[in-house]
């Protein structure tokens, strides 16, 4: 039953999205508007659309609130499917179902573990599992949909040791629930794991492929889609001044920039896995974090969303 909610991935599209289209004149002819992004600000959840045909213009100026008493680090993760949302609370992780959270309806999260309290959960390919590391960073848990909702049948879980020494993270699972990849912290390498190892009689201890070493610890790493390709936000200037986005692929070597001179950090992917959602400044020497979006086909990257004295944090695109 479990390998069948792993190994079942529902492939998401995004539709007609328009080609982003910025200072550079380009027609904004026949485009259509993005898909909303969630995003943090001074504590709060908020819902932002950007409602505008290639961005230039009649954008919305602000999101609508969702949520309150987020944590330090506030980051909220919709399901691939859309039905539910993963919220890190000052104190707990919860899960929302998405038309309550949308609704501006009274919402009671289903708290799916009380005592973890780490930055990052991982959505299994429909939604049907939620995947995260335990306390010690070693081993990783899953859980299914069972867990917090009750009318989709028993609550299975699962737990597989990867490590007896490194403290893991998971930066993503491919939308076919072939792979994950996984961040080591203390030596700043990067692995990939075949989630056919949960069915293997060995396990996945030590199961993890190493894919290579970053030269200084890199921030807001997150798989594509295609389980391929990867974002990381680094620091390259020797000064730890600003961290700008870069793309590589597990299965080649060698990775480039793909973002210039705003900064970027915070990565996340759209469905398709041709979009970003990130976070920068909107001029050189600005201190407030702006929201962007980037075109990774044609290279180009747009400020959407921008406050002046609040910093915008950790955008996931809806699904």
């Amino acid at each position: 039953m479990l390998r069948f909610l792993l190994y079942t991935a529902l492939r998401l599209t995004l539709a007609s999205v328009g080609v982003m289209v910025g200072a550079t004149g380009l027609t904004r002819a026949a485009q259509s508007p993005l898909p909303p992004i969630l995003y943090s600000e001074n504590g709060g959840l908020y819902i932002f659309q950007p409602g505008c045909m290639g961005l230039m213009g009649g954008c919305p100026t602000a999101g609508r609130w969702l949520a309150d008493n987020l944590y330090s680090l506030p980051v909220a993760q919709p399901s691939p499917d859309g039905a539910y949302v993963a919220v890190h609370h000052s104190e707990v992780w919860l899960i929302y179902e998405s038309a309550c959270l949308l609704n501006g309806s009274d919402c009671e999260g289903v708290s799916f573990e009380p005592e973890f309290n780490d930055v990052r959960v991982v959505w299994g390919p429909d939604g049907s599992v939620l995947a995260y590391m335990d306390s010690t960073g070693r081993t990783l848990r899953l859980r299914t949909r069972g867990c917090w909702d009750a009318a989709a049948g028993e609550c299975f879980t699962q737990a597989t040791e990867l490590t007896d020494h490194n403290v893991l993270r998971p930066v993503g699972w491919s939308a076919d629930g072939r792979v994950m990849a996984f961040l080591e912290v203390q030596s700043q390498n990067l692995y990939k794991l075949d989630m056919a190892c949960l069915d293997a009689v060995t396990g996945c201890l030590n199961a993890l492929q190493w894919v290579e070493r970053f030269p200084i610890l890199p921030s807001g790493v997150v798989l594509a889609p295609d389980g391929d390709g990867l974002l990381y936000a680094v620091d390259l200037s020797g000064i730890r001044y600003i961290e700008e986005l870069h793309f590589r692929r597990l299965s080649q070597p060698g990775s480039r920039r793909v973002t210039f001179g705003t900064g970027g950090s915070m990565p996340d992917w759209s469905a398709d896995g041709r979009y970003v959602a990130y976070t920068g400044f909107p001029a050189a020497g600005s201190g407030d974090l702006a929201l962007f979006a980037l075109d990774m086909a044609r290279g180009l990257s747009v400020r959407v969303l921008a406050h002046p004295g609040l910093d915008i944090h950790y955008p996931a695109w809806w699904r």
